[in-house]
């Protein structure tokens, strides 16, 4: 037999019908992706010593980051770009340090000496960089953002520097000496499975994944002076992009869009650059007598 709602019981369902009607669009909205305007980090000396800035992807909207006398270097930006690791002389002896995107929140990360080139996983943690620590010459570490778990990757008696994580966190492109000449080389992020991927007889270095996890981009002097090359993430299919007579280095991918920021003095000044990934669309986001160096990307 057919049970029959009582109006009571009716008035109930068709409340709860609109409620659910109102909130799912809200809950909807809320799980879809957070949108954060792209930055790039970079030092530059203009204002006498080295300093981290930051501008829009754009060039617009510059802004100082560290404002002091001590010598802050090499910014690595957080995955939205909220935090920012570098190195800085500030307690003595160069360091890793981390700071909020304001500049505010200073905290020193690191006692290694001999520390480079902090690069930040895009799922947050950890913080890869490479420092001399103990060893004769540097090696691959990663450390949480909190200072913690500290973990060190390699182990081979020549330089590894210059660590950079792919888009899923899961493998590390980095600069390696052990044969010799400055290659390209790339591991999974616990250290493992260690692969040299460039074997040019002149130097590779500077490896940055494209967003897609499926090129490398890297800096070689192959060709008689600094270029800007990208190859498939197994090392295939080389090619430079910059093909220009200037001096050129530190590419880095940007995270969202088929671009790549990096240094150039192609305008007689070094100065930070972006074009598209096949080479193209070639624009200079800064223009001061300074030199401007060493971009991040978030």
């Amino acid at each position: 037999m057919e049970m029959k709602k009582s109006p009571r019981a009716r008035g109930h369902l068709d409340r709860l019908v609109v409620m659910v009607a109102i909130a799912l669009p809200l809950v909807l909205s809320a799980c879809q992706k957070v949108t954060v305007p792209s930055h790039i980090a970079f030092q530059s000396n203009r204002d006498g010593t080295d300093q981290i800035y930051w501008m829009k992807a754009d060039g617009t909207e510059l802004k100082r980051l560290t404002n002091d006398t001590f010598k802050n270097e090499q910014p690595g930006l957080s995955n939205l770009g909220l935090k920012v690791a570098f190195r800085s002389n500030r307690s003595g002896t160069e360091r890793i340090w981390s700071m909020f995107s304001d500049g505010s929140g200073l905290a020193q990360l690191t006692d290694l000496d001999g520390v480079a080139a902090p690069r930040w996983s895009y799922g947050g943690q950890p913080i890869a960089f490479s420092a001399s620590g103990p060893d004769l010459h540097p090696n691959i570490y990663t450390i949480w953002s909190d200072g913690t778990h500290l973990k060190k990757l390699t182990n081979a008696s020549k330089d590894n520097v210059e660590p950079s994580f792919s888009p899923d966190g899961k493998r590390i492109v980095f600069t390696s000496t052990r044969n010799g000449m400055s290659d390209i080389y790339v591991m999974d992020a616990d250290g493992s499975h260690q692969t040299r991927l460039t074997t040019d007889p002149k130097n590779d270095a500077e490896g940055s994944f494209t967003r897609d996890g499926n090129q490398i981009v890297f800096w070689t002097n192959r060709d008689g002076n600094g270029e800007i090359y990208i190859m498939n993430a197994d090392g295939s299919s080389q090619r430079n992009l910059s093909n220009n007579p200037a001096f050129e280095f530190e590419p880095i991918c940007a995270p969202e869009t088929d671009e790549i920021a990096f240094q150039s003095d192609r305008d007689g000044n070094p100065e930070i650059y972006v074009m598209n990934l096949d080479g193209t669309n070639v624009r200079r986001l800064t223009n001061d007598p300074a030199v401007d160096r060493a971009p991040d990307w978030r």
